[in-house]
């Protein structure tokens, strides 16, 4: 038999090697369902005929050690070790079935068995290849199979099993799209106006830059997926923009006409179970709303413009932030057309002598400086040995964001201004005043900040905290007062600006209500 060639058992010494299972024109006899029939007479033996021996090939037509056509001189080759079965892609076969005594047993075949001893359970060999597994599978226990796989969420992808799979399905009631396989979604036909709306649902979906798409390995990608592709073909960052303008747009008119159906149905069904309305606190949202009372009341309808308004409370805070900000630096120094700030006065001893001298205003102009100066600026962080760290441009609702990292940074900051190359920025120094100024500023906008985002979550409810947020970033602040005199009037300024808003909130009874539903279900 083809078997006695190889069987490491047969007592013979010398034997030739066992060539590789893989290797073409060897056969194998792995398991007894594959192996040829005995010869009718068994005491009839046909004389072995040995292999001749293998020849070593060329050094230019070597292989790694360990298969057929490597000589006895073959140099020896890293190899990738073979991953053990059961734990490869095919854990819909594997899973089902163990290894015991040099066999593969069916777990299923194991417990019909042991449920009814007249049942044969079926076993395979080691080398039995998967497909021949799996065909038992979906053969004798396909419905079995099938749900211990939907159960383990193990997807079952062969095609070979797919009609059966199908077949469980409809027997089942079950659609297709309960079925574990992951299957390629239909793909588009390519077009160039299709290629550019993909990049942008990628852009607009991902919340990635416009700039993304000049990034050189990103459209080396495209190139390559696409041989008739040209680099001209890709779209640049103005194309995108103007793309993602148009589908605004478009989206705009959509809207416009489903709110037109909404707010008939809304004028003929829905007027009287109307109950309140969200909005931030500009000045035109106060005229909408005593327009709205009036068109209301109009028709009978009982409204109150203050009582059903709900004011955006992170606006609020917001604007709490700017009256903060503005007792701490000159805003008109902010704007992008703005000229730099140049700083005034000798250097400061108290507290006040930093804020007269603006710290903020004078970081501000550091972070604005030239090309050339950012990449300086990045040597001097390597030099000592930190991280590679720009400083955040200002932007009115991100001041907090800048005076961190700025102070993120205090080592490099000074030695890049204190630096000869750039003489000009001498005079932006900051003093250990101006550096503690900073650390104090810090902590007055960490207080709305924390709150803000604490009642800026997407898709949970935060309505019932709003008043007790208030409450509390109120309190944080009149302990900092009490423990920092020389920032009162500072905090005072946030003070003023909410409490212009607190009679407004404390009116509307949606509030309390929903902190009822808070505390009482």
């Amino acid at each position: 038999r083809v078997r006695d060639l190889f069987d490491p058992d047969s007592g013979e010494e010398n034997e030739a090697p066992r060539p590789s299972r893989h290797r073409r024109g060897v056969r194998f006899a792995d398991d007894e369902e594959n192996a040829p029939s005995p010869p009718p007479n068994p005491t009839i033996r046909t004389p072995i005929r040995r292999p001749p021996p293998l020849q070593t090939p060329k050094p230019s037509r070597r292989q790694g050690r360990g298969t057929p056509r490597a000589g006895p001189n073959s140099p020896a080759r890293q190899s990738t070790p073979v991953q053990p079965r059961g734990q490869g892609a095919a854990k819909d076969v594997w899973t089902f079935f163990s290894q015991m005594e040099r066999r593969n047993h069916c777990i299923f075949c194991q417990q019909q068995h042991a449920a009814n001893s007249h049942v044969k359970a079926t076993d395979f060999g080691l080398k039995t290849g998967t497909g021949t597994l799996r065909k038992h599978l979906y053969d004798n226990h396909l419905d079995a199979w099938v749900a211990g796989c939907d159960r383990l969420k193990i997807p079952i992808t062969a095609e070979e099993a797919q009609p059966f799979l199908a077949d469980y399905r409809r027997r089942h009631g079950q659609s297709a799209s309960e079925t574990g396989s992951s299957k390629t979604k239909d793909r588009k036909p390519f077009s160039h106006e299709g290629f550019v709306d993909a990049i942008v649902e990628f852009i607009v979906g991902d919340d990635q830059s416009i700039n993304v798409i000049e990034n050189q390995q990103l459209r080396a990608i495209f190139l390559m997926l696409r041989e008739e592709l040209k680099d001209a073909d890709i779209p640049h960052r103005t194309t995108i923009r103007k793309r993602i303008l148009e589908v605004w747009e478009e989206h705009l008119d959509s809207l416009e006409k489903e709110m037109a159906v909404r707010a008939f149905f809304l004028s003929v069904y829905s007027c009287a179970q109307l109950g309140w309305v969200t909005l931030d606190n500009a000045s035109n949202n106060d005229t909408f709303m005593r327009w709205l009372m009036r068109e209301l009341r109009r028709r009978r309808i009982p409204f109150d413009h203050i009582e059903r308004r709900i004011r955006c409370f992170p606006h609020i805070v917001n604007l709490a932030c700017k009256a903060v900000l503005s007792a701490i630096t000159n805003m008109e120094y902010a704007a992008d057309d703005a000229a730099d700030f140049e700083p005034f006065g000798d250097e400061p001893v108290t507290f006040l002598d930093a804020l007269d001298r603006d710290p903020i205003a004078t970081i501000r102009t550091v972070i604005r400086a030239s090309s050339v100066r950012r990449h300086f600026f990045s040597a001097v962080l390597r030099a000592l040995e930190k991280k590679d760290l720009q400083l955040l441009r200002d932007v009115v609702t991100r001041t907090l964001l800048m005076v961190e990292r700025a102070i993120l940074l205090p080592q490099a900051i000074d030695q890049f201004l204190s630096s000869n190359e750039f003489e000009e920025l001498h005079k932006y120094q900051l003093s250990d005043t101006e550096w503690d100024a900073l650390e104090v500023f810090k902590k007055i906008l960490e207080v709305p900040h924390a709150f803000q985002q604490r009642l800026s979550a997407e898709k949970t409810p935060t309505l019932s905290y709003a008043l007790p947020a208030f409450e509390a970033m109120a309190s944080r602040w009149e302990r900092m007062q009490e423990d920092r005199p020389e920032v009162s009037n500072i905090i005072q300024q946030g003070f003023n600006k909410l409490g212009s808003y607190q009679d407004r909130l404390e009116s509307v009874p949606a509030y309390t209500l929903a902190m009822s539903e808070l505390y009482f279900s």
